[in-house]
């Protein structure tokens, strides 16, 4: 391998711990608000559940990530939101992204509840260049 062949490698790792580190940094900053917050993939799977989130929900950490986000909202919803985020990543129209709006969600005993969703984007790249996009 010739030493260019190195030098990007070592990039790449020095790239891929600094969006390690920044995600460390989000997760703890998230963990210190007062608002639950829950983070999720562009498949809607769930990445992040702070603790303010996991007592709204009554789910923990544990049970909520790697989930899809469609557990914690009513059925009805549930059943149209894989659709949503499909259309969202052909199309890029914004619907709910950068908008506040009062829905209905589902806790983990099935009450449903009246709450306030703020959702944002969060674009970055990892070390191979891949685009990832994650939405709180």
């Amino acid at each position: 391998k010739s030493i260019s062949e190195y030098v990007g490698f070592a990039r790449s790792l020095r790239q891929e711990r600094i969006l390690q580190q920044a995600a460390e940094i989000n997760r703890v900053t998230a963990d210190l608000v007062s608002t639950p917050v829950v983070m999720i993939d562009e498949l809607g799977e769930i990445l992040d559940f702070n603790p303010p989130a996991q007592h709204v929900f009554g789910y923990t950490a544990a049970e909520a990530v790697g989930k899809n986000v469609k557990m914690l909202m009513p059925d009805e919803v549930a059943v149209n939101h894989d659709g949503y985020l499909r259309a969202y990543a052909k199309t890029g129209v914004k619907s709910v992204i950068d908008s506040t709006r009062q829905v209905n969600a589902k806790a983990k005993d099935g009450t449903i509840f009246p709450i306030e969703i703020n959702v944002r984007e969060v674009t970055h790249t990892d070390a191979t260049g891949k685009s990832i996009s994650e939405y709180v």
